[in-house]
Parts: C-alpha cells; structure tokens; sequence
C-alpha cells in the first residue's frame, strides 16, 4: 500500500485524467505490483472519470475495459449501461462480459442490453440464457415480459433463459409456455432449456416428455443434443432413477445421447468403484459399457488399478471382455 501510494502521488493517480498513471503501470517491473497498481488506477478511474476510461481503455488497451465497466457498473448501473451503450460498437461488443452482472444490478436493462449484443461466434455462448435465468430466480414474471420484449439475434437466448429457470420449479408449465413460442429456433432452444432445467429436480418427469425436444445436436462434438444434456442433469440429481428409466425405456435415446452420462458416472466411479461395476455389469443399459470405456479414458482413469482388481474376480463375457479393453487403451 506505502509502493502504491508512492505510486499515485508521482503519477498523479487520483485525478480525473489518469491515462499518464495508466500507463506507467506497465512499466512497474513486478507481475504482482503491475497489475494490483492498474486495478487500482481503473478502480479510481471508475468513480472520478469513467466515460474518459471506457473511451481510453477501448482504443490502448482492450483487454482491460471489462473490468472497468464492471467497477462504473458496482458505482452506478444506470448511467455504466447509458455510457456503454452510447460508446460505440467497440463498447458493444463487450456487452456479452457484462449480462450476468446487469442481470443482478440492474435486471430492468438487461432486455435492452441484450438487444443491442452482437450474436457471438462462439457456438457453446450462453451469456444471455445464463443471466435472464439469473434474472427469472428473482422475479420470474417481470424476467419473461422482458425476454419476450428482446429484439435482434440473441432473442432466442433470452426466452431459453426463461424455460431454464422456469423448468427448475415448474417443469410442464414451463414446456407449455415453450410450446406456444413461434416455431423454429426460439421455440427448439425454450423447450430444451425448460427440459434440462426440469431434469434438475425431476429426473424422471423430464425423461418422460424428451421427444417435446427437438434433438438437435452437433455430430463433431459428443454429448451436445438435447438427450444428452438432459441425461447429464438427471444423472447428477439422481443416477438410480436415470438408470432405471433408461432400462424401463430402452433405445429411447440413442448412443450419443448417453454421453451425457459420462461426467456422472466418472464422479461415482471415483467414489464407489466396486459399487458402479456391479450396478453397470447388473443393469442392462445397451450403451452403458461404453460410456464406461469412454470415463476411464478421462476422468475415471485414476481408478484403472481398482477397475483391472475387480475385473480378476469376476469371469469372463462380453461386458468384463470390453471393460478390459477399455482398461488397457
């Protein structure tokens, strides 16, 4: 705090222009100094001149802006979101970073700063579902008049935010309202969230409406169709009843889908390795055995030496023979 202070008072910090102390702090050799003395300089920045920060930090140091449109944000949501919204696309553009924490201070915006955000490249974004969800836990009625008010390509982020939280507490209604959305990608995006959100506290009510969901899906990448995702929160609430719809219902979702699986069955293998073997090698889930093969190539691989035991006393058939060639990939 004293190397601070001495900081501050040689580079005048503290003022309302404070792009000279800014950029003397990439010359503080120290990586722990540089960056606690920049935090500090944005932090002062933010509640003496912050429209000036945003407009500096934008065209020096990019990087940087987020977090002080998170510190104008903490001092004054309304006029951070004017100013951010006003600065530019470049301003735009860093809305994304921001929806959650606006979304908890000023939830009344967050429908307009939605509208204004860019849609992302990254196809696995969820910023807007996340902080309407967010929004929806506190007030879920005036959060869905407000995702039904967005405009612009993050729209069907903002009614899936909605279906997420709502499944949480009520999932056939929150299917309903879904169901009655414009069909197409704002409809196929609420009625999955609704559903993953449902799997949460009712396994296996919200297995039982899984064709409501469009499966959609990326065939490069494993475990991303609605099955899947579904499958991924009922394991975690309650592995028992999953296991058991999937024998109750079998082929009802194909090999893929079971992928979302995988997370769960590596924390319980870690945990109870002689007591998942025996559950998968008893259960009779077609597919079941490879998602195994598929956890001890990742996460479950630490207990390859428990896995290999059990296997020596146990005889011989197809699922311990396919175990074992898992083991040894």
């Amino acid at each position: 705090m004293a190397e601070w202070e001495q900081f501050r008072a040689q580079h005048s910090a503290g003022g309302t222009d404070q792009g000279a102390a800014y950029g003397a702090t990439k010359d503080v050799a120290d990586a722990f100094r540089r960056r606690a003395f920049r935090s500090a300089v944005i932090a002062e920045w933010a509640s003496t001149n912050p429209a000036a920060a945003l407009a500096y930090l934008l065209e020096k140091d990019r990087g940087q802006a987020a977090q002080l449109m998170r510190e104008w944000l903490r001092i004054d949501p309304e006029a951070a979101i004017d100013g951010v919204l006003a600065a530019g696309e470049k301003a735009r553009g860093q809305l994304r970073i921001l929806a959650r924490d606006i979304a908890r201070l000023a939830p009344s915006r967050l429908a307009e700063v939605v509208s204004a955000m860019p849609k992302s490249s990254n196809r696995w974004d969820t910023t807007a579902q996340d902080a309407f969800a967010i929004y929806a836990e506190k007030d879920p009625e005036a959060a869905r008049a407000a995702a039904e008010s967005v405009k612009g390509a993050m729209r069907s982020q903002a009614l899936a935010g909605i279906a997420r939280a709502w499944g949480e507490t009520d999932g056939p209604a929150a299917l309903a309202w879904a169901e009655k959305l414009s069909p197409g990608e704002e409809r196929d995006m609420a009625l999955k969230a609704g559903l993953i959100g449902w799997a949460k506290r009712d396994p296996v009510g919200a297995l039982g409406r899984i064709d409501a969901v469009p499966p959609g899906g990326d065939e490069m990448y494993h475990a991303s169709d609605a099955g899947a995702q579904v499958l991924r929160e009922a394991a975690k609430h309650d592995w028992d009843a999953t296991m058991k719809w999937l024998q109750d219902n079998p082929g009802k979702l194909g090999r893929t889908s079971l992928d979302g699986l995988q997370s769960a069955l590596s924390q319980r293998l870690m945990s109870d390795v002689r007591g998942t073997l025996n559950s998968i090698a008893s259960g009779n889930v077609p597919g079941l055995a490879m998602v195994l093969g598929n956890s001890l190539l990742n996460d479950g691989y630490p207990q390859h030496a428990a896995v290999w035991k059990w296997l020596e006393e146990h005889p011989s058939n197809s699922f311990t023979q396919g175990l074992r060639s898992s083991v040894v990939n």
